[in-house]
């Protein structure tokens, strides 16, 4: 029987992993080299008899797993395409196969020693007439990457626009790295409008893993849900599918179920839970075996598909139909695993299912797309009426070795195996060039000069080949160059109602810091109702964790009230007083006794701080209370506000994430909170600092008068003295919180802003700004 591709990297695999003094950390990657290895001594004819695969130990391991392997597909009678070529030769000489009358070559560059043995066994052998262009090449140098697609992609419109039956080809020698950017692009140049409708214009040659295309992702997620757990954001996903049951009629029912997902906050949920969120959740499914077969499991997997009613109830596209095609061959190649693989458990089969649909490559059909989007080694014996050649780097063209490495490298180096010398690399750099410039008539080569911070060079094949240089002229392709060019009418529409005087505004002194941030933000969140959706994490949220910080240190504080009582507590007596109130301040949670070492150690290292302070007593902690600022009055909660022994205040506000020292300056704080508490005290200050009571940062960040906070990071101001910058704050307060009553809704981001904003989809920054972001400074 002759093994396909998958059977073999499985039998490969399986050896690996029986192995007692060889086993790798990536078992599934070694054999994928240790197969390719494997290939190359067959191609090459080398013998494994060779004393030098002794002489290294991934030589040496290699090795046992050829001879373990061999053994295994001698007992099973197997044959694998490596010795396939041999066995043709053996039969062509027996007689027990008959040779073709006539075989034709085409698109080799190079013959390997077994596929002459093979030919030579042949009667009659023919190459096909290889394209013979003869081009004179110009180059082009681009300061980057995607300039040079994009130039690639406007030079192709051109054509297309002269000539729509024009046969041209981008070659994007590393396409496999950059396939996204350079669909984007071509999208964006090629086709301009929101949606592509009709034939494409372009097409690239290099698929993704089916496992990336929606239709087949849907079906993984689906078979999913018959593990133990799931998480929960892979749950919201099925709910949001368009392949999953009917979607086109409650697609509403289950976008509010999603919501009620995401509110509870749960990271897993268990299949039970699952199926009460919506009845799309909840398929009539056929209890399914413990352990069974490959083939069985492939029966299974289509049948629990069928359950959840994909590929859902809309009309499939062409792309979608030739996805699911796939999809069942992938399911037939899973199936073929049963003479190879004994019973697997539902997850284990689920496994090995999702690990080959991300190693199974799948590219839509082409139906004949003028502009064919390629590597290098796609286009062999095409043919193009114009050809643009990306990536002309030294880098590139030609590329450094590398030499397999299970094959020693002496035996690679002597008989000059593929990619296992500088001179090889070179050579098979110009075979290639010359067998792509003879490919078209028109050909230009281009280069980038920059990989972000690294400056690039040409390749020496360009000089060698004596290009002519041509600068790149071409105009700006993005669309964004294209409205700039554009005569556009502006109309100003920043502004919106403004709110009553002394109105009251939800938020608290978090609407200051949005409107620091951005007025639109503001203006999105408080007067609209906008909602981010809520997103369930690993562990403790952070959320989670700064309210137990402050409800265990306000239950401290209440118990203890002064400095005084601190310090009159022994060693043991302060941990467990930290003890009992930060096992009442934590919510239940499978985390809970870690999060409770935590917080015990990190609040003990913050009391340790407290000791070293001047004198005090604890005036108040948590306490709500309405202030009015700007004509706006907002609720604001002060975390704790100590009084010293002369009575001046001290204002703490405790922070779980981390500080910085300049967030209280200029006409747009970061941090407006404790400004805006410190402006509406009543009394004299002696300090406002923040307690950053975080893992590897516990300690204050702020202002004071004298040294009464014992060793303070001290944070920036801009006034001599605290009153005056008190002053200060009142003032810029004032401004940003009229601004928000008058309705300045402006999309007006400080840096970094959008970095964490979650609204960047509804105000469309981006969409309208220019070359420069507005959190560029990040």
């Amino acid at each position: 029987m002759l093994l396909t591709p998958l059977q073999e990297r499985t039998v490969f695999e399986h050896v690996i992993a029986e192995s007692e003094h060889d086993l790798p950390l990536q078992i599934g990657s070694t054999a994928r080299a240790a197969l390719e290895a494997w290939r190359l001594v067959h191609a090459w004819q080398i013998p494994l008899s060779d004393s030098r695969f002794t002489t290294a130990d991934d030589s040496d391991a290699f090795l046992r797993w050829a001879r373990a392997f061999e053994d295994r597909c001698g007992r099973g009678n197997w044959l694998d395409t490596a010795r396939l070529p041999a066995f043709i030769v053996d039969g062509l000489r027996g007689g027990s196969l008959e040779a073709p009358s006539r075989v034709a070559l085409a698109g080799f560059d190079e013959l390997t020693p077994q596929q002459k043995s093979l030919l030579a066994a042949l009667p009659h052998v023919e190459p096909a007439a290889a394209p013979a262009h003869d081009s004179a090449p110009a180059q082009t140098e681009l300061s980057d990457a995607a300039e040079e697609f994009e130039q690639a992609a406007q030079w192709a419109r051109g054509l297309l626009e002269r000539d729509p039956a024009a046969r041209i080809g981008v070659i994007v020698p590393n396409l496999a790295e950059c396939r996204a950017q350079v669909d984007r692009i071509f999208r964006e140049i090629l086709h301009p409008g929101a949606f592509v409708t009709g034939l494409r214009a372009y097409h690239i040659a290099l698929g993704l893993a089916l496992a990336d295309y929606p239709i087949v992702a849907a079906a993984l997620l689906a078979l999913e849900s018959g593990l133990p757990r799931i998480p929960a954001d892979r749950v919201g996903m099925l709910l949001r599918s368009p392949f999953i049951g009917n979607a086109s009629v409650d697609i509403r029912a289950r976008a509010d179920a999603d919501l009620r997902l995401r509110r509870d906050a749960q990271f897993e949920l268990i299949p039970a839970r699952m199926r009460t969120l919506h009845p799309a959740l909840n398929p009539r499914l056929d209890p399914q075996p413990e352990r069974q077969r490959p083939a069985a499991w492939s029966r299974s997997f289509s049948q629990i598909l069928s359950a959840w009613g994909w590929p859902g109830d809309h009309t499939l596209s062409s792309d979608e139909h030739q996805s699911i095609e796939a999809w069942n061959q992938t399911l037939s190649a899973f199936a073929s695993l049963d003479v190879i693989v004994a019973d697997l458990s539902y997850e284990e089969a689920l496994r090995d299912l999702r690990r080959l649909a991300r190693s199974t490559m799948f590219q839509p059909e082409d139906v004949g797309a003028p502009v064919q989007v390629m590597g290098t080694g796609e286009a062999a014996g095409l043919e193009f009426d114009s050809l643009w050649i990306t990536g002309v780097t030294d880098e590139q063209f030609p590329r450094q070795p590398r030499p397999n490495p299970f094959l020693p490298l002496s035996i690679q180096r002597e008989m000059n195996l593929p990619h296992s010398t500088p001179q090889r690399e070179a050579d098979d750099a110009a075979a290639l060039m010359q067998r792509l410039i003879a490919s078209a008539d028109d050909v230009r080569l281009s280069w980038p000069a920059n990989d972000g911070e690294k400056e690039l060079q040409p390749s020496p094949l360009i000089e060698r080949l004596g290009a002519d240089r041509i600068p790149p002229n071409l105009p700006d392709p993005r669309p964004r160059g294209w409205h700039r060019a554009a005569q556009l009418e502006s109309i100003g529409d920043e502004t919106v109602p403004p709110l009553a005087a002394d109105a009251a505004a939800s938020g608290g002194t978090r609407l200051l810091k949005d409107v620091s941030d951005c007025p639109f933000r503001a203006f999105a969140l408080y007067r609209l109702g906008a909602k981010p959706l809520e997103e369930a994490a690993f562990g403790v949220p952070a959320t989670e964790k700064g309210r137990a910080v402050h409800r265990a240190l306000e239950l401290i504080w209440q118990e203890l009230g002064s400095y005084d009582n601190l310090v009159a507590l022994t060693e043991e007596q302060q941990r467990e007083l930290i003890r009992r109130h930060v096992k009442a301040a934590l919510l239940p949670s499978p985390f809970r006794d870690l999060e409770q070492t935590r917080l015990e150690r990190l609040i003990g290292e913050f009391l340790e701080l407290e000791r070293n302070r001047q004198p005090f007593n604890v005036r108040r902690h948590e306490e709500k209370r309405s202030v009015t600022v700007g004509g706006l009055t907002v609720q604001i909660r002060v975390d704790r506000e100590d009084e010293l022994d002369d009575g001046r205040l001290v204002l703490i506000d405790y922070k779980t994430s981390k500080s910085k020292n300049e967030v209280w300056i200029g006409e747009r704080p970061r941090e407006p909170q404790l400004p805006l508490y410190a402006t509406t005290a009543a009394g004299r200050l002696a300090a406002v600092t923040l307690a950053t009571i975080r893992t590897g940062e516990v300690g204050f960040t702020g202002i004071q008068e004298g040294d009464v906070l014992g060793g303070a990071k001290t944070m920036r101001k801009e006034c001599a003295t605290l009153a005056e910058e008190r002053e200060r704050w009142r003032n810029v307060l004032e401004h940003l919180a009229a601004e928000f009553r008058g309705g300045d809704a402006r999309v007006d981001p400080a840096p970094s802003a959008c970095k964490y904003c979650e609204l960047k989809a509804l105000c469309r920054v981006r969409d309208y700004s220019t070359t420069e972001e507005p959190d560029a400074d990040e």
